[in-house]
């Protein structure tokens, strides 16, 4: 759908994701034109760093759709038990890869406010990784009262 200002607006299930998905799926689209034969090193660097931030956008919104698919068990129509199941025989995702979009993808129902973070590209996936662990470990009021703070410091930080 196309507002009146003339930019996309996504409505119904995940359409939040949907539009991080449109605005990495453009700046990809975007780099990948880009003829990098007379860059300087850091020119090549900080293109090469806009696509990762793109990919891994992207990559977060397709584990979100895999983990949307899982809760409406649409792995059973193609013969498979769960999403990471099918895109392992059909995509090749190993297990661990299938088991890194599996918590990306229900990232939100854990802790929302680093999912928000990771769709705005102010983190990486990496942080979510790092963060799981402790969340498993930790009284969940008590997460949840200071993951806004925990998100602001994940931001200054990398994820190891």
């Amino acid at each position: 759908m196309i507002s009146s200002a003339g930019e996309l607006k996504f409505t119904g299930p995940l359409a939040a994701e949907r539009a991080v998905a449109d605005v990495a799926a453009a700046t990809l689209r975007r780099l990948a034109q880009i003829d990098t034969t007379d860059f300087s090193t850091e020119q090549l660097a900080e293109h090469s760093l806009e696509m990762v931030r793109a990919s891994d956008r992207a990559r977060t919104v397709g584990a979100r759709f895999m983990a949307y698919a899982d809760a409406n068990a649409a792995a059973l129509t193609k013969g498979a038990h769960t999403m990471s199941g099918l895109a392992n025989s059909e995509c090749g995702v190993s297990r661990r890869q299938g088991a890194s979009l599996n918590l990306l993808g229900t990232a939100p129902d854990r802790y929302p406010r680093f999912y928000i973070a990771l769709l705005e590209g102010r983190i990486g996936p990496g942080h979510i990784e790092v963060l799981h662990p402790v969340w498993k470990k930790v009284d969940k009021h008590q997460f949840n009262a200071c993951e806004q703070q925990l998100v602001e410091l994940a931001e200054l930080c990398t994820p190891e």
